[in-house]
């Protein structure tokens, strides 16, 4: 009953939210929704009402991913990437791989009898990379355009690509459910999943006629399709409906415009029930079940480990300084999209242990808050970094 009703009355609640303009006010608050989900959570969690790890957190955190991962995976070509952006290919295909190593160190550092598979898997969820929300001035600020697309097409790119990885892994370290049969075991399970998503994104792209207008809807009810047929078949939903993404957008006619509005679109939908989801299921869970050393090597790892893995990674980029800068500290952040997969690993009982969620937990709260504080200075910055270098083009040009 739940699969179906949840993701219905979070349709209902979009549209009503979306009709009534309130989306834009939301996004301007996003610390002020995380701290009113977490005293809800707090309370209830004092009243000893339990929803962290209920159904229906279960599947609305589910949904929601899965709608977002597809819309991720079609706001870019993965095989038109490094034209697209080879900042953000540079980020994800060197930059992530260190920041996985990094945090999976700490995380076993700061807990040795964490399960490597679990650190595993939060080292990865963490390591995304954040995305500016659309409310923020760098979408519209006088930089160089590379900037901003960088920024906006690397944590949506990395999002498809990692979750279905993530989803393996957990698999691996889950123990097989025999009443399952086949797909009892769930890394195969993550596999075949991933593999029907694909056909099913290629058959749709080839046979699915495609509205026209500024906002299609064909592709939004692919999406839905493939979180239906993933419940009725037992395939693992995100991972389906992250590969039915990849695959369609490498083949279905929409243009470039059409691709990011729908990603635009769902993301500014989705923030507010992300950062209520985290702040109600998640961070009462960490603050409760973690101690102060958690929060202390999340801070560290945050402000110097992520930073440098960004740093050697742009240091040879076709950057000005100060874009390299503005670049290191910017991007990377954990924003709502971490928030939303880590949420889910600590609500789907997918066996990761508390010590490891904590940790992850907390880089995501710290990534939020320490982010949302520097990124109107980084911004700012920026904007000027860029006018002055424009004066001094300008003055040797003449």
């Amino acid at each position: 009953m739940y699969v179906v009703l949840i993701p219905i009355v979070l349709i209902g609640l979009s549209i009503v939210i979306a009709r009534r303009g309130l989306v834009a006010p939301l996004l301007r608050r996003p610390i002020t929704i995380l701290a009113a989900g977490s005293a809800v959570g707090f309370l209830l969690n004092w009243a000893e009402i339990n929803i962290g790890t209920s159904v229906p957190m279960a599947v609305a955190s589910r949904f929601v991913l899965g709608m977002l991962v597809f819309t991720a995976a079609l706001q870019c070509r993965l095989s038109r990437l490094p034209k697209v952006s080879g900042i953000a290919t540079r980020l994800i295909a060197i930059c992530f791989p260190l920041t996985v190593i990094v945090y999976w160190i700490a995380g076993i550092v700061i807990v040795p009898d964490t399960a490597f598979l679990s650190a595993m898997a939060v080292a990865m969820a963490v390591s995304l990379s954040g995305t500016p929300t659309p409310a923020s001035a760098l979408l519209t600020a006088p930089v160089d355009p590379r900037l901003v697309v960088s920024s906006r097409v690397e944590a949506g790119a990395m999002l498809p690509l990692v979750l279905p990885l993530i989803m393996t892994v957990i698999g691996i370290g889950l123990d097989p459910d025999p009443q399952r049969g086949f797909f009892g075991n769930a890394a195969v399970a993550a596999v075949m999943s991933f593999a029907a998503g694909g056909s099913l994104g290629l058959l749709a792209a080839w046979f699915f006629p495609l509205d026209s207008g500024d906002f299609p809807i064909a592709p939004l009810a692919l999406a839905l399709g493939a979180y239906a047929l993933a419940l009725i078949f037992g395939f693992e939903p995100v991972t389906m409906m992250a590969a039915t993404g990849l695959l369609y957008a490498e083949e279905a006619d929409l243009s470039a415009p059409v691709r990011t509005r729908l990603w635009r679109v769902t993301e500014s939908v989705a923030t507010p029930f992300i950062l209520a989801l985290f702040g109600l299921a998640a961070v009462p869970y960490a603050i409760l079940g973690g101690g102060a050393s958690v929060w202390i090597l999340a801070l560290i790892a945050f402000l110097v480990a992520r930073r440098a893995a960004r740093f050697f990674t742009l240091n040879t980029a076709r950057l000005a300084a100060h874009e390299r800068q503005f670049l290191t500290w910017y991007g990377g952040a954990p924003g709502h999209l971490t928030a939303l997969v880590v949420t889910y690993m600590a609500v789907a009982g997918l066996g990761i242990s508390d010590q490891a969620l904590s940790f992850g937990v907390a880089v995501v709260v710290v990534g939020l808050v320490v982010g949302r504080l520097l990124d109107r200075i980084l911004i700012r910055r920026l904007v000027q970094q860029t006018a002055l270098a424009e004066k001094r083009r300008y003055g040797v040009a003449l």
